[in-house]
């Protein structure tokens, strides 16, 4: 081989070496941060799997938003979470939205009344749906039926109804969203 194939060869191996650590620590840093903010629930029979793709998990928190009309409510920060059911079965799961009475009971005096605090979920190939909280029977958002090994994902999102008049009232909420399949809770924190 001549020096000059040698030093093509040399300059071709250096250059295939840094395209690998270059592909390598950016798959690393992704799989870091896609870690660090999802954050995923096992149910003891290994049937669901729930992950929340927000740093939040499902903790919900309103303190300091603005009153908003629904067109941009539903434009707002969403909760998203995918459930994957691991069954060879159809698994039936209901999806609530709890008070954080940890929270909340902390704040009791100026707190915003429920029949002011929309929230919406899509599923996808679904109309979004839109309620208040209030309407809501025992916190329940939806009755879902999720396909033997498939997996289903799920946006929620809550704002508060410009129909308010915030004068007296200060604007915050705290919740958590639960997932419960056959009456067993198996989100929550």
């Amino acid at each position: 081989m001549t020096s000059y194939k040698k030093s093509m060869f040399k300059n071709l191996l250096y250059i295939l070496l840094i395209i690998f650590v270059a592909c390598f620590l950016t798959y690393k840093i992704y799989d870091k941060f896609h870690t660090e903010r999802s954050i995923n629930y096992t149910t003891s029979s290994k049937a669901l799997d729930i992950e929340f793709h927000e740093d939040t998990g499902n903790k919900i928190n309103l303190d300091g938003t603005n009153p908003l009309p629904d067109n941009l409510g539903l434009s707002t920060n969403p909760y998203i979470f995918t459930i994957e059911n691991n069954l060879t079965e159809e698994a039936n799961v209901i999806i609530k939205i709890d008070d954080d009475t940890k929270k909340m009971n902390k704040i009791t005096d100026k707190q915003i009344p429920k029949k002011y605090i929309k929230v919406s979920i899509k599923t996808k190939g679904h109309d979004t749906d839109i309620y208040t909280l209030d309407e809501l029977e025992d916190g329940v958002l939806l009755h879902s039926k999720i396909d033997a090994l498939s997996k289903e994902k799920y946006t929620i999102r809550l704002w508060v109804s410009s129909e308010i008049d915030t004068t007296n009232t200060d604007i915050f909420y705290y919740g958590k969203i639960t997932i419960k399949e056959n009456n067993k809770v198996i989100a929550r924190r």
